[in-house]
């Protein structure tokens, strides 16, 4: 052994000082000599203790392990010892010799150089005459621990992982040298780690202040008793985690000669999913207790021997018994004889596994001899393995359902009378298959196909592919939730192919499994109904457009007229120059044009929702028909700073389509208008193209375009994009509807698409075979240059009965110096034409005093054939204008009349 400096004797140390002498038995009476000759060679370091606790050192093994040996003055070996591994000794010594018998244990510890030590440490005590003298202590095989684990070690980890599985610690306590040991799992259960605070604390600071109180009064009562065991004691703690979990703790106490206790150890397990699991059982077993308590039906279980083992009061009133009665009794005793040898075979079925459930109507008989009719649902209860527990059976007094169904059975006879003789459709359905069972005479009829055999016939094969599924989940229903009146109305497919609306009653019957059903055929109410709806729903929204049209129209008139009225005004007074009396009269023209074009729209949906509007199909020349409307609408375009641009698919040549020409020109007009509206800056683009088997004419703008949420209505009638779109842009909404309609009428479409540059495109599509080209012919330009180069000076006759009329008229011939004949009603008109040879064409209105235009024109015909007479109306009836032709009539001119429609007029018929 290593001789180290000698160290002052003076200097304190916190760790006790143990002297050690190589001849111990010159200083313990009780060593044997035989101990010495064996402590030297041994590996094992061997402590002889005597009953002061004074350590005399054996083995020179037992120097290699202890710390800071020295040799003080005297030549006496001493050293400090760790004071963990001494407080570990001096324990296990106390516990030998209170136990009188050798104690083992493992003790770590670390070593002069720091090594970790690990000692199988047995401890000896020895007593002399009775008394205690002292111990000897064996440290066997205290070695470097490696990495490798030990058998022991592998053990103990094991030991730990089952600890940390079963969410069990272990815990000892010395009482005396006041220290805790816990283990790795009970830290855990607290939710601290090993070391990072002390048991004491952890225990006192984290055990639940409402347990507080009894679990140290449960320690008191033990430790005042005496007892050695610990049972089992439940209490809760608060972990770190602020969790309350629920624990068991369990060990044993140790006490001294004198009944004190001086160690103690146990275990302590955390139950809390086993304890909440408990609670939840408990809790469901008594929510279900009570059901099955205040069940009004009869509830019991039978074992495998057919006994009854339990019964709720339910069951033993059923049965005139008590509970303790009718338990152990043998289930089938309670059957009525007519039915004990049924019931019995089935009740084997059931423990036997041939069946997992049944329902049937069973035949009891009570205590007292009386009877009653049962509904029987019976199931088995196995374990998790499939083994068989018990049978449990809920039973339900039918008896009262018994007698109401023998009394039907006898008036079956009567039923049978109505269902033959009833004019509903009656039927009887399986309630579990659907299948029709019986129908009566008015079903077949309806029916009418051959029937399947009785039985095979499903309800469904007659219903509407998208009412089947409805009847279907009726009749779940029915299955769920029992015995009502259930309604529905479906499609019933009828012998004529149709399928009629029937309104249905079904009245299940689960105790038969059957349904009865009786259907009235409503398809003739439910028309008439629908049409009421619809008329009402109609009336109610006409008269809302009606009221919105009244009241825009109201709008839309009243605005040109004040501009009318106003500026006819300004007119009136004295001192306007020229060119301020231009702009009124422009002003003037443009609200008239406005009112015209209103009266015009109104009048055309009008006649388009009557259906007296009809096509009239001439050859159509397209680009003179395009090129007419841009030179009418450019000067609108550029007022508004907008650029028109005409597009057509050929431009030089004069192309001809067969339709007709009025419908495709108010067509485009209400595209260009509407484009116009809606265009605030940009261009406008018109024009055609040819398509496959169509010409497609196009208006297409760099507007606003149209909202996603207006696209779908945006050909309605009086429909406009918003209220902001309509507070901002004038109009009835009547345009595009009426595009619509025209479109139709002559076999085509109009649509609508974003255009690619922002804005709309509305394309018109029009059936055509193809596009007749033909040579342009040079016309004279004027009324007056027409007459000039004849010669010839035209006399016109104006008939009319209004001032005003008569006096546009003349100025409009004096400025292309016309001769002029006027008559006021319809027999002048015939009188001067009789008279008056130089007469070359008249202007002839409809309505008049005296004699109408028709009765004017047909004795003029009759007097004259060759005289062009010409009628000016402000009737646009397609009737009335077919009346006109066969009246004699040689043309005809709209009010308001158009300057320049007058002059193509005259050029026309002026020979």
């Amino acid at each position: 052994m290593k001789e180290k400096k000698k160290k002052n004797l003076s200097l304190s140390h916190s760790r006790p000082i143990l002297i050690v002498h190589k001849n111990p038995e010159q200083y313990v009476s009780f060593v044997p000599s035989w101990l010495k000759d064996f402590a030297i060679p041994s590996e094992e370091a061997i402590f002889v203790f005597d009953k002061t606790k004074s350590v005399y050192l054996l083995s020179e093994e037992s120097v290699s392990w202890l710390n800071d040996l020295y040799y003080d003055e005297t030549g006496t070996i001493r050293f400090d010892i760790n004071s963990s591994l001494w407080n570990d000794i001096t324990m296990l010594m106390e516990q030998a010799r209170k136990g009188k018998k050798p104690v083992t244990r493992y003790i770590t510890f670390e070593d002069a150089s720091g090594r970790k030590l690990v000692a199988t440490t047995r401890m000896f005590p020895v007593f002399e005459g009775g008394s205690f003298s002292g111990a000897i202590c064996f440290m066997k095989n205290g070695k470097t621990i490696k990495k490798k684990e030990t058998h022991d070690e592998a053990k103990e980890k094991k030991l730990l992982e089952a600890q940390r599985i079963a969410h069990m610690g272990d815990w000892e306590n010395d009482v005396k040298a006041n220290r805790v040991i816990w283990s790795e799992e009970t830290y855990h259960i607290f939710g601290y780690s090993p070391g990072e605070k002390s048991p004491q604390d952890i225990f006192n600071d984290h055990l639940h202040p409402d347990d507080r109180e009894n679990y140290w009064k449960n320690i008191k009562e033990r430790l005042a008793s005496g007892q050695k065991k610990i049972p089992d004691y439940e209490f809760r703690i608060i972990n770190k985690q602020g969790e309350i979990r629920y624990c068991i703790a369990r060990g044993e106490f140790q006490y001294d000669e004198n009944g004190k206790p001086y160690y103690a150890f146990g275990t302590i397990q955390d139950i809390t999913e086993s304890t909440l699991l408990k609670k939840s059982l408990a809790e469901n077993e008594k929510k279900l207790r009570a059901i099955v308590e205040t069940s009004q039906v009869g509830i019991i279980l039978v074992n495998q021997n057919g006994i009854i083992t339990f019964s709720n009061d339910a069951m033993a009133e059923m049965l005139h018994m008590t509970i303790s009665e009718l338990v152990g009794t043998a289930y089938t005793d309670h059957l009525h004889p007519s039915e004990s040898d049924q019931g019995k075979e089935l009740m084997n079925k059931l423990i036997r596994g041939e069946t997992d459930r049944v329902l049937t109507e069973r035949h009891y008989i009570r205590k007292d001899g009386s009877d009653f009719w049962g509904l029987l649902s019976g199931k088995r209860l196995t374990d998790d393995q499939g083994n068989l527990t018990s049978l449990v059976g809920v039973i339900m007094d039918i008896s009262e359902q018994k007698a109401i169904l023998q009394a039907l059975q006898k008036s079956e006879e009567k039923f049978r009378s109505v269902f033959e003789m009833s004019l509903n459709l009656i039927c009887i359905i399986d309630l579990n298959h659907l299948t029709l069972l019986h129908t009566n005479p008015a079903f077949n009829e309806m029916a009418g196909k051959a029937r399947e055999p009785e039985g095979e016939d499903s309800i469904l094969n007659f219903l509407h592919p998208d009412d089947k599924q409805k009847m279907i989940e009726l009749f779940d229903k029915v299955l769920r939730k029992g015995n009502c009146v259930y309604h529905l109305e479906n499609r019933f497919l009828a012998k004529d192919d149709q399928f009629h609306i029937l309104d249905w009653n079904i009245k299940p019957d689960l105790l038969s499994g059957l349904a009865y059903a009786i259907a009235n055929d409503i398809t003739e109410l439910k028309s008439y109904q629908n049409s009421l709806i619809e008329a009402k729903e109609q009336a109610e929204e006409n008269d809302r457009l009606k009221s919105a049209f009244l009241a825009n129209m109201s709008h839309e008139i009243r605005t040109p007229l004040n501009g009318i009225i106003g500026f006819s005004e300004l007119l009136c007074h004295p001192g306007i120059d020229e060119a301020t009396r231009t702009e009124y009269v422009e002003i003037l023209n443009t609200c008239s044009q406005q009112l015209i074009s209103i009266i015009e729209n109104i009048l055309d949906i009008s006649k388009i929702e009557t259906g007296q509007v009809k096509i009239k199909k001439t050859q159509v020349n397209i680009n003179e028909l395009l090129k007419d409307l841009y030179t009418s609408y450019e000067k609108y375009f550029e007022k508004n700073g907008i650029d028109l641009r005409l597009s057509l698919y050929q431009s030089d040549p004069d192309c001809f389509i067969y339709s007709d020409e009025t419908k495709i020109r108010k067509i485009i007009t209400h595209l260009l208008e509407n484009a116009l509206k809606f265009t605030p800056k940009g261009y406008v683009t018109f024009g055609w193209t040819l398509q496959k088997h169509c010409i497609e004419f196009f208006v297409q703008d760099t507007g606003v375009g149209i909202p996603e949420n207006s696209k779908q209505q945006i050909f309605e009638k009086f429909y406009q994009a918003d209220a902001g779109i309509t507070r901002t842009y004038s109009g009835l909404g009547l345009g595009l509807s009426i595009s619509k309609s025209y479109a139709g009428m002559l076999g085509g479409k109009i649509r609508h698409e974003p255009y690619a540059k922002g804005g709309t495109v509305f394309l018109l599509s029009l059936p055509i075979e193809d596009v007749t080209i033909k040579k342009r012919f040079t016309a004279q330009n004027t009324v007056t240059e027409l007459y000039r180069n004849s010669g010839k000076e035209l006399n016109v006759l104006i008939v009319e009965d209004e001032e005003a009329n008569l006096r546009f008229l003349e100025e409009v011939f004096k400025q292309i110096n016309l001769s002029v004949l006027k008559a006021f009603n319809g027999l002048e008109a015939v009188e001067m034409c009789k008279k008056d040879a130089r007469i070359d064409l008249v202007l002839m209105d409809l309505k008049m005093p005296v004699m109408d235009g028709f009765e004017a024109t047909s004795q003029i015909k009759k007097m004259r054939p060759g005289l062009p007479v010409i009628a000016q109306t402000a009737f646009s009836d397609q009737n009335i204008r077919e009346n006109l032709n066969s009246a004699g009539f040689d043309g005809y001119l709209e009010k308001p009349i158009r300057i320049q429609a007058l002059f193509d007029l005259i050029k026309r018929y002026s020979g």
